[in-house]
């Protein structure tokens, strides 16, 4: 919860660097998510800002049908010599004080997604099909997205 006697974002030098002190409440960005990716990106932009100031860039992004899916998450782990990204929708869940409980946003097509790093990979694999995808910047995979899209390459010594 944020304080509200104290500004939004308190930036202050120290030494060499800075740091910020975020007094924002990111509770609301699950539900303003919801309402697209156009929406989420304004309310985080902020942040996103701090972060592309500090050198921190994103160094992977999704395309579906030419625009960034909405309410999408990647995350990466590394497995010996590879690296395994996956995406999946993190869809709005609610609950009631009665313990009712509801999921919303559950698609089950499967669509395009076209996976696009900032460097080039190699040995890529879509995980979920076996495929090999070869190298290259960016790489599209059917998705099933009631599941996860899940592709590894090969991790650099």
């Amino acid at each position: 919860m944020a304080q509200t006697d104290l500004p939004c974002f308190a930036k202050k030098t120290t030494g060499k660097g800075w740091a910020c002190h975020m007094n924002v409440s990111l509770m609301e960005y699950a539900g303003i998510r919801a309402g697209g990716a156009a929406a989420a990106a304004a309310y985080s932009a902020p942040v996103t800002a701090l972060l592309k100031e500090a050198g921190i860039t994103p160094w992977i992004k999704l395309e579906m049908a030419g625009k960034e899916p909405d309410q999408t998450e990647t995350t990466y782990w590394r497995k010996g010599d590879r690296v395994v990204v996956f995406a999946v929708k993190n869809l709005l869940e609610f609950a009631s004080e009665f313990g009712e409980a509801k999921t919303e946003g559950i698609v089950e097509d499967t669509r395009d997604l076209t996976i696009q790093f900032t460097g080039k990979k190699d040995k890529v694999v879509d995980e979920m099909s076996g495929k090999d995808l070869g190298s290259g910047d960016h790489f599209t995979v059917p998705w099933k997205m009631d599941e996860a899209a899940m592709i590894s390459f090969a991790s650099k010594p």
